[in-house]
This record gives structure tokens, C-alpha cells and sequence, in this order.
């Protein structure tokens, strides 16, 4: 007997339920900085390190992540907020980059300061699917913080949870 899907309003409302982290994914091509909030970044495999990221074909990066074949993801702390706003909207491109202090890393992929974690990724892989693409992405190097305290996002709000000092 097959399963019928969900209607497409029934499943947003039930993914909408589940929290994940923030992320900024941000590339650079051309001279052009572009970036987007996701909580859909996802280890994929630890040897060779390889994440994987969904982006929607509209997002005004996606076409900078795939001409610059690499991407930074970073993973943002309960902290940072006003920077999952800024890139969560629809304003220009540059302006996203006014909040938190950005750097390039030696391959003139750009990248957020004081984060949870950077990963620098360098894409292997494109699976495009409905309004999407999978890309998944070697890690080539990782910076991690000392804290956590990581963004979560759920139900259309911003939130945290407390993890206990073992």
C-alpha cells in the first residue's frame, strides 16, 4: 500500500518543529561577497571530512557558491543573532557583511570571526533537487571556539539550550 505525501503546508508546519543550528554560508566570486543563513548544514562523513549544505536555487548566493566551487560555513553562537537577521533577509548582498568582523582565509574564501566553528569547504559535489541543491563539500580547514553556545532556530524563532558541564 503506498503512503501518501504530505500536503506541502503539513510538512513545512512539522519541519518548522525541528530546532538546528545557524549557519552563515558565505563565498566570494568575481569580487561579489554573498551569503545566506542555513540550517541545513550536515556532516556528511569524517575521513575525508565532507559536509553537505542545501541551498535554494532563488538565494541570491547560490550562483556565487557554485562559480566559486568553495564556501565557509559558520556556525554561529546565541550571541550572534543580529547576524542570522541580516543574512536571513532579503537586503543586499554587501550589507549582510556590516555585522561581525569578516576575513579571507588564503584562498579568498571569506569568513566570520568568533564563531562556535568555521569550516572552509571546497565543493566536490552538486545534487540538484526540486528548488534546491545539495552541495557537498570537502572541509580543508577548521577553526573552533572554546565556547559553546550555539544559535538555534525553530518555529520561526531564535532560541538556546543549556548544556550541562560534564
Amino acid at each position: 500500500m503506498a503512503v501518501a505525501s504530505p500536503e506541502r503546508a503539513s510538512f513545512r508546519q512539522a519541519m518548522r518543529r525541528m530546532a538546528s543550528t545557524v549557519s552563515i554560508i558565505a563565498a566570494e566570486h568575481g569580487g561579489q561577497r554573498g551569503g545566506l543563513a542555513a540550517t541545513s548544514l550536515t556532516s556528511v562523513s569524517a575521513d575525508p571530512p565532507t559536509v553537505l549544505v542545501c541551498i535554494n536555487h532563488s538565494a541570491s548566493a547560490f550562483a556565487l557558491v557554485r562559480a566559486a566551487g568553495q564556501f565557509s560555513a559558520n556556525m554561529l553562537g546565541c550571541d550572534q543573532r543580529a547576524i542570522g537577521d541580516g543574512f536571513g533577509g532579503q537586503g543586499p548582498r554587501e550589507e549582510r557583511f556590516a555585522r561581525g568582523q569578516w576575513v579571507h582565509d588564503d584562498t579568498g574564501t571569506p569568513y566570520l570571526l568568533a564563531t562556535q566553528a568555521t569550516l572552509i569547504c571546497r565543493v566536490v559535489e552538486e545534487l540538484p533537487y526540486a528548488t534546491h541543491t545539495i552541495f557537498l563539500a570537502e572541509v580543508v580547514r577548521t577553526l573552533v571556539s572554546e565556547h559553546v553556545d550555539p544559535l538555534l532556530y525553530a518555529d520561526g524563532r531564535y532560541g538556546s539550550v543549556q548544556l550541562e558541564v560534564a
